[in-house]
């Protein structure tokens, strides 16, 4: 169970995030376009994480954003290798589950790599009841949300052109 959207990096691996019997999230990948998958060998931060979804860095580093179990700072972690494994590297601001927003940033690299975030613009999805959203590219130019906007499975899905985005 996750979010549904993986990636490719830029090497043509394919990683997707899981989120697995309610206690923790990993995350898969494969090097042969999808015909054998690996799972990732540690992720010592996963006590506060569930749904998630990541982006490849500048440097090829991968940076994970998870969905707080409670209350709190979104996690953040980042893969070094490609997926196989994965450490903590600092949190976000959180929301709770009303008025959706989708926020642009850019990664800051600090020492250690792309470990922190710069949120330079947010943009409105929805007001009122917002939750288990997942966000995906469709092409170069446009994003796609589908999200829950009310209370047991009513699903909604919006589109946001990337040149408006990033203003």
């Amino acid at each position: 169970v996750a979010p549904g959207a993986g990636i490719t990096t830029t090497d043509g691996r394919i990683i997707m995030p899981l989120y697995v019997d309610r206690k923790s999230t990993v995350s898969i990948y494969s090097v042969d376009n999808g015909d054998t998958w690996h799972r990732m060998t540690s992720q010592p931060y996963a006590e506060n994480t569930d749904e998630w979804q990541m982006v490849e860095a500048p440097d090829g580093s991968i940076v994970g954003f998870g969905r707080q179990k409670r209350f709190g700072k979104t996690p953040m972690s980042i893969s070094a290798n490609k997926g196989k494994s994965w450490s903590k590297c600092g949190k976000t601001s959180g929301h709770t589950r009303e008025n959706g927003m989708l926020s642009v940033g850019k990664l800051r690299r600090k020492k250690g790599g792309y470990t922190h975030v710069d949120w330079v613009r947010h943009v409105p999805i929805n007001q009122g009841f917002f939750a288990y959203s997942c966000l995906a590219q469709i092409d170069a130019h446009t994003l796609g949300v589908l999200y829950e906007d009310r209370p047991s499975s009513h699903i909604q899905f919006q589109t946001f052109e990337l040149a408006e985005l990033m203003g």
